[in-house]
């Protein structure tokens, strides 16, 4: 701050222009922001440590401040970058991956000292080629919440067999409006999930069970195949697939429906493992027109001009 004549008697006071800032009305730089975000969810250093570490260093920043940070550089990021994202991904996306995981939501405190118990929340994950990765949380995992998540997106979705993403495949005509929404007019495609197959014959191996061991060694021999091929060019990935692994995934299934006729009628794991691949089997035997999804490549936009052409 500096001050100049401005005439006879009189002095103005200039002061420099603030710097700009992440938070306003903080002392906290950009640094040490950043700082705090990589080791809290990078390297899973809980705030108290973070201050009990700051502390031995001779800084005292207690974590009551650096949860104020977090929480408020949570909504910059979603209302701004996060929301660029989703944006661009449901724009120009040719698959979108989503998996759900539960967490458990601890009760709002209303001072009448009654014990509630903690609520299930949801969050999804969405992968959109290989350009962004964003998590959405919603409170239920239902239709209404996957149709309103995935609302104006159009193109592959690949996912489990839960019954909430049947809504998401179905025509705009056969689509009820949900929540008293207009009817969302996207049309999308379902691919299948082989990490999902996998997981129930491995729950079903754990029994040593020789057909579940089977089942694992034939997924294992698809997913070596296409894994060789991660970074060539989407039409070559596409030949090979038709060439090489096609082979494979025909004989897959011809093996879990002669498997699943023995075992239809009984019940536990191995059952479940053949009935989730008999009854997946078109989602998972679908190859989109446009190749592989875009993760297989690192080269997107050139793959996408490719394709486009």
């Amino acid at each position: 701050m500096t001050s100049q004549p401005a005439g006879v008697g009189t002095k103005v006071i200039v002061t420099a222009p603030v710097p700009p800032q992440i938070l306003n009305r903080s002392i906290a730089t950009a640094s040490l922001l950043a700082h705090i975000v990589s080791d809290k969810l990078c390297d899973g250093l809980p705030l108290n440590r973070q201050e009990d570490r700051f502390a031995r260093l001779g800084v005292r920043i207690d974590r009551g401040s650096m949860s104020r940070w977090l929480e408020d550089l949570g909504m910059i990021m979603g209302s701004s970058l996060v929301k660029a994202m989703r944006d661009d991904a449901f724009a120009t996306a040719f698959c979108i991956s989503t998996d759900a995981t539960g967490v458990l939501v601890q009760p709002i405190r209303t001072g009448d000292k009654q014990r509630r118990a903690c609520r299930r929340g949801h969050y999804f994950v969405q992968i959109a080629d290989d350009d962004h990765i964003f998590f959405e949380y919603t409170p239920k995992e239902t239709s209404a919440a996957v149709g309103e998540m995935f609302r104006g997106y159009s193109g592959y979705i690949q996912a489990d067999a839960k019954s909430v993403y049947d809504f998401l495949f179905r025509s705009p005509e056969q689509r009820v409006p949900l929540d008293d929404q207009a009817v969302d007019l996207a049309v999308r495609h379902e691919l299948g999930c082989w990490s999902h197959v996998r997981t129930k014959f491995w729950e079903a191996a754990i029994t040593k069970d020789v057909v579940a061991r089977e089942g694992l060694a034939r997924i294992a021999r698809i997913f070596e195949l296409d894994r060789a091929w991660r970074h060539r060019p989407h039409a070559e990935i596409k030949s090979l697939r038709d060439e090489h692994l096609r082979p494979h995934v025909d004989a897959f299934f011809a093996w879990v429906t002669a498997e699943y006729d023995k075992v239809k009628a009984q019940r536990g794991f191995l059952r479940t493992a053949l009935g989730y691949a008999e009854r997946q089997r078109g989602p998972l035997t679908r190859v989109p027109a446009r190749s592989a999804p875009a993760q297989l490549t690192g080269d997107v936009s050139r793959s996408r001009r490719e394709m486009a052409g």
